[in-house]
């Protein structure tokens, strides 16, 4: 049995909480080079034209401005 790591974006929104999976890596090691990068960059991935961040009404909603906490999680295949 393999495992697969699932790299995830999560923020927390006026909608709740909102997490996208920006790809998928082969082992645990990678994942946390992933994260340790992610955390040191700071920077969001670029959203989908449909993802809800972007489609907030609130205009000026602070949660749109924040940092993203960047996680994984094993996928059992």
């Amino acid at each position: 049995m393999s495992s697969r790591f699932s790299l995830i974006c999560e923020t927390i929104h006026c909608f709740g909480k909102h997490s996208i999976t920006v790809g998928t890596v082969n082992s645990e090691q990678e994942a946390r080079e992933w994260k340790l990068e992610q955390d040191k960059n700071g920077k969001r991935p670029p959203l989908q034209a449909n993802d809800p961040v972007r489609n907030c009404p609130v205009v000026r909603c602070p949660l749109k401005k924040q940092p993203p906490r960047f996680e994984y999680h094993e996928i059992s295949e």
